[in-house]
């Protein structure tokens, strides 16, 4: 009788522990999801242009949520270099220097997650040409870019159309991200090298990079998956 006792309340344990932990994780979504769709924590100060305390309060928060183990967005591990990235898109102008603050703080300094923002952003925030400067967010991109990959680092980047995860040089994220690089931020990234680099010119195509950078572009906006 003892033994049946003592299994049960193992079971039990075993049980509460692991809804405890899936009720942490989900936290994580729960959070993204009040800064970007469900609450206006992110929006200006009515009458300004400042950012509100409660953006980088509840970033603060998303940070803790999301560090748990077992933590998603719409199912996937969450990724800074993703999920927060995507997360500049929905904030308005005055608090995007309060989330890409964060999302560099947060981001891997390892040439996968950095190169993967770097292909993001390269894209969405660091291609206009009408400012006169790169912003210090895409400065402290660029720099990671530079200072996380060796010459000879790929990349893997999951093709939105078949799921797959492909390999893509990092000479070859670079020659696609220049394109689209404000003339300012070409100007800032000109004479960065990776680590173990040549100063001979790269005969790596830049064409075949275009998919690879729309798929990652694509994949970079997570919308909550009660709108899926």
């Amino acid at each position: 009788m003892y033994f049946l006792y003592r299994q049960s309340f193992l079971l039990f344990a075993v049980s509460s522990l692991t809804l405890y932990t899936g009720a942490i994780a989900n936290e994580c979504e729960d959070q993204y999801n009040a800064i970007i769709f469900l609450s206006n924590v992110c929006d200006p100060v009515e009458g300004s242009d400042q950012c509100p305390a409660s953006c980088q309060e509840s970033l603060d928060m998303l940070d803790t949520a999301c560090s748990v183990d077992g933590a998603t967005i719409s199912g996937e591990p969450y990724q800074a270099s993703t999920n927060l990235a995507a997360a500049l898109i929905f904030v308005d102008e005055p608090c995007k220097s309060v989330v890409g603050d964060e999302l560099l703080s947060q981001v891997e300094d390892t040439c996968q997650d950095i190169g993967t923002l770097y292909l993001s952003t390269s894209v969405i925030f660091c291609g206009d040409d009408d400012t006169p400067a790169c912003s210090p967010f895409c400065q402290g991109v660029l720099d990671g870019f530079y200072r996380s990959c060796a010459v000879d680092d790929e990349v893997m980047i999951e093709d939105s159309s078949t799921g797959e995860m492909d390999s893509t040089p990092v000479s070859q994220i670079r020659l696609g991200g220049e394109i689209f690089l404000s003339e300012a931020c070409k100007e800032y990234g000109k004479g960065k090298e990776f680590e173990g680099s040549s100063t001979s010119s790269s005969s790596v195509s830049s064409i075949s990079i275009f998919p690879v950078i729309l798929s990652l572009v694509v994949s970079s906006v997570c919308f909550p998956s009660w709108l899926a």
